[in-house]
């Protein structure tokens, strides 16, 4: 496996990491929220998903760098640098379902962490999950050294 920096050539092929990364995500949200709760909060998880990235890839402050097994793009991540705050934020972090379990995803959080301190940045942050499907994320970034501040969302249908 292999970091690089990430080019505009490669963003067809983070989306299809992107979305195999979260699809059992959203499958776990489904099932928390229900069908009525869910179809509200996310109608249509896919195009909104791929929107959020092409969104935080096209920030002028962020940074893409991914991971390539075999000349083919396996996992990625997107760090965001805010220059006035001193705070870098890692914004998505995915690694293909296929590709699980090999130190990826440890690496690209690594690599976030290196590119913020290079930028002069005082804090990382990062938001997640507190569902079962975000469990292996969580135990990642209590390895890497992250404070969590629990936080809960409610939903009420109407």
């Amino acid at each position: 496996m292999t970091l690089r920096n990430g080019i505009p050539d490669d963003l067809a092929a983070v989306q299809v990491v992107n979305l195999a990364a979260f699809e059992s995500i959203h499958e776990s949200f489904a099932e928390i929220l229900g069908p009525d709760i869910n179809a509200v909060v996310h109608p249509n998880w896919r195009e909104s998903q791929q929107r959020e990235l092409a969104q935080l890839v096209a920030k002028p402050n962020a940074v893409v760098t991914v991971a390539v097994v075999d000349e083919n793009v396996v996992g990625f991540v997107v760090v965001e640098f805010n220059y006035e705050t001193r705070i870098g934020e890692l914004c998505m972090i995915a690694v293909h379902p296929n590709s699980r379990g090999r130190g990826i995803g440890a690496a690209l959080n690594e690599r976030a962490i290196e590119l913020m301190i290079a930028a002069g940045m005082q804090l990382a942050e990062l938001g997640t999950g507190g569902d079962q499907s975000h469990a292996a994320a969580r135990r990642s970034y209590d390895r890497a050294g992250y404070t969590a501040l629990p936080l809960a969302r409610y939903y009420k249908k109407l």
